[in-house]
């Protein structure tokens, strides 16, 4: 399946499903560095575009390419709590979740949809500052909406319940990294929780990974 990766940066995000065999189509960042380095890891020839100029025009959206599967990371900058002790001013972080939820909205919606799944990721504390759910109307979408044949009332995307803490470690990884991921498998309209694979022995786990762990499976930096 497809995926199109919003606020790709170089395509960590895009790596993680490229090794579980989907196809990375397109990468959306509003800097130019990120751009090529994501065109470079996964053989594309995107152009620098910002998350923002999807608050307007659906025409913008409308030009995107389908795919069954978006994912999107927004900066998490204004959302992390060493920046201020998490009292950064929230508003432009807002406004991008809220663009690319917009996004989401539009091709899970549009006539003929072959949107499958959408995920979302960002530190702990960005979900203290979006919606349980978002309707229409909160997207920008009320007259698309009626165009379709839905009330702006509706509910587009159930976002802040939709998800989980999910931490890194307890997936493989030599690293304590705890995120909000929220999403959900559109058929179901269910968030896919997935299942612990690391931690106690004791719970029938494999152990977690060190940083140890990793070093012992390197050669030294001294060896021609």
């Amino acid at each position: 399946m497809r995926v199109i990766d919003f606020f790709c940066g170089a395509g960590g995000f895009s790596e993680g499903f490229r090794q579980q065999g989907f196809e990375i189509i397109m990468g959306i960042d509003n800097w130019r560095p990120a751009v090529q380095t994501h065109n470079l890891n996964h053989g594309l020839n995107d152009e620098v575009m910002d998350v923002l100029d999807f608050e307007g025009d659906l025409s913008r959206i409308n030009e995107l390419p389908d795919t069954e599967v978006i994912i999107g990371s927004p900066p998490c900058v204004t959302f992390s709590m060493s920046n201020r002790a998490g009292k950064a001013d929230k508003t432009l972080g807002i406004r991008l979740i809220e663009a690319y939820l917009r996004v989401v909205a539009v091709k899970k919606y549009q006539p003929d949809s072959i949107l499958k799944a959408w995920l979302m990721e960002n530190v702990p504390n960005s979900r203290n500052f979006v919606n349980e759910y978002y309707t229409f109307e909160d997207l920008g979408l009320s007259e698309w909406a009626i165009s379709i044949g839905h009330s702006p009332d509706d509910v587009a995307l159930n976002v802040k319940n939709n998800g989980d803490l999910l931490n890194a470690a307890d997936y493989g990884s030599p690293q304590s990294r705890t995120r909000f991921v929220c999403g959900e498998v559109v058929g179901t309209g269910q968030f896919p929780s997935p299942v612990k694979t690391h931690g106690r022995i004791d719970d029938g786990l494999i152990p977690y990974l060190t940083l140890g762990d990793i070093k012992q499976k390197m050669p030294s930096p001294l060896n021609n």
